[in-house]
């Protein structure tokens, strides 16, 4: 948990600091975190990076990420996308105009994707996981 309230805080001076391409790798690779600290399997567990994102999605995030994710979009075209090769799919536009709706679509069909409400939602998906791992 120290480590990955960590990446979340090493995401957050990255975008601070304009460095958005690493804070969303990061802030994308602590879906997946979260989703093994909510299962019941080992973490070392083969196979697991789909499930565990889609569940951190779904229980954690919810809302338009679990829309956006049906049969598994959201890891499809943004997390293997951007964490095999360092860039989003063409399917999203990245910015942080507040004026423009993140996870909503452009007139072109193209998914808004804004770093600075992704953070915040990735800080509140961690909170639920506090909050959960303490009633046990």
């Amino acid at each position: 948990m120290l480590q990955l309230s960590q990446n979340i805080e090493e995401a957050k001076k990255q975008l601070n600091s304009g460095n958005i391409e690493l804070s969303i790798i990061i802030l994308t690779l602590c879906i997946e975190w979260m989703g093994a600290i909510i299962d019941k399997k080992p973490l070392k567990a083969p196979k697991q990076t789909k499930k565990r994102f889609d569940m951190a999605i779904n229980k954690l995030l919810g809302g338009n990420y679990a829309a956006l994710n049906r049969d598994s979009f959201f890891y499809e075209h943004w997390r293997n996308q951007l964490i095999h090769t360092g860039k989003p799919s063409s399917l999203f536009i990245i910015t942080t105009n507040k004026e423009l709706k993140h996870l909503s679509k452009n007139e072109d069909k193209k998914i808004i994707f804004n770093p600075d409400v992704f953070l915040i939602d990735i800080e509140s998906a961690f909170k639920k996981i506090i909050a959960e791992t303490s009633k046990k």
